[in-house]
């Protein structure tokens, strides 16, 4: 069932460090790494022939292309009104999935449809060169997955995020037919499509049910060494003539007890979040919440 949308998301932000009191999210250095792309183009946008989607420089060995393609971005509104929106989806999906697996996100639609569209000899003109805003690829992807993860956040005329994502990918898919870029065609549906299989594989957009939902590389993993056999062998061990048989019992799970003034603390400031906004917490009220999230996490 999908999640209710809630502004601020299912739980605080966790940075990957803060300068001050601002949090640096994976969010905030897609959208430093956007503004770094305008500077590059002020200063020497020649550069850029270095690092846009060239698929006949990556198959003569220049991979890095396959990462450095949305950082092709020329300064203009239309730029930074994707930036603004990269913002505030971005934080949303973010806060939702957690910093790892939304850095992965990102990874994958930026490098997976890169692979693809090299491996089929494609060449998107729009990435190279033909169009400086490479980011709005970057952005459709994650507004996709907000969709995904949130089909229940209403915007303007109380539509659905689903159905204005849906007109927001057929817009683009129309104005590349109507320009007959078949290949820029291919790597918008690849990066849609990414971004759908990926929020699956990390158990996101669980309606989604006709979109095949693949291992995830960041699933559940064993927490310390893994525990030896009994006789200290691979083998099965021998019972002894006159032993007695000794039966293993495993004691029955129990959810760990969750201090209900915690969860209380928690609630109240989540609200005062989706109420006024991150930035109307003070610092001591950062901290309390960063503290309560750490002692209902177990990390203290």
């Amino acid at each position: 069932m999908p999640r209710k949308f809630r502004s601020g998301g299912r739980s605080p932000l966790n940075p990957w460090f803060r300068v001050g009191e601002f949090d640096v999210t994976t969010t905030v250095l897609v959208i430093a790494a956007g503004v770094v792309s305008f500077i590059v183009y002020a200063i020497d946008k020649t550069q850029f022939e270095h690092i846009f989607l060239w698929t006949e420089k990556i198959r003569e060995g220049q991979i890095w292309r396959l990462a450095t393609w949305p950082l092709v971005n020329a300064p203009s509104f239309w730029a930074l009104i994707t930036l603004v929106f990269m913002y505030i989806f971005g934080r949303q999906v973010e806060a939702e999935m957690g910093r790892f697996k939304f850095a992965a996100l990102i990874g994958w639609i930026t490098v997976v449809p890169a692979i693809i569209i090299t491996a089929l000899n494609l060449q998107p003109l729009t990435l190279a060169g033909a169009n400086d805003s490479a980011i709005v690829m970057i952005q459709v992807g994650v507004f996709v997955a907000f969709a995904a993860e949130f089909p229940g956040a209403r915007f303007f005329f109380n539509i659905s995020s689903r159905v204005i994502a849906a007109v927001l990918v057929g817009i683009q898919l129309l104005q590349l037919v109507g320009d007959r870029l078949w290949d820029d065609v291919w790597m918008l549906l690849l990066v849609v499509a990414t971004s759908l299989v990926t929020m699956r594989a990390y158990g996101f957009a669980s309606d989604l049910t006709f979109i095949p939902k693949l291992t995830s590389p960041f699933g559940k993993r064993r927490s310390g060494p893994r525990p030896a056999s009994p006789s200290g062998g691979g083998g099965k061990r021998k019972k002894r003539r006159g032993q007695p048989d000794l039966k293993v019992v495993t004691p029955a799970y129990r959810p760990p007890v969750v201090d209900r003034g915690i969860q209380d603390e928690i609630d109240t400031l989540l609200d005062k979040i989706a109420a006024q906004g991150l930035d109307s917490l003070t610092s001591d009220e950062r901290q309390r919440l960063d503290r309560a999230s750490r002692r209902l996490r177990g990390e203290d």
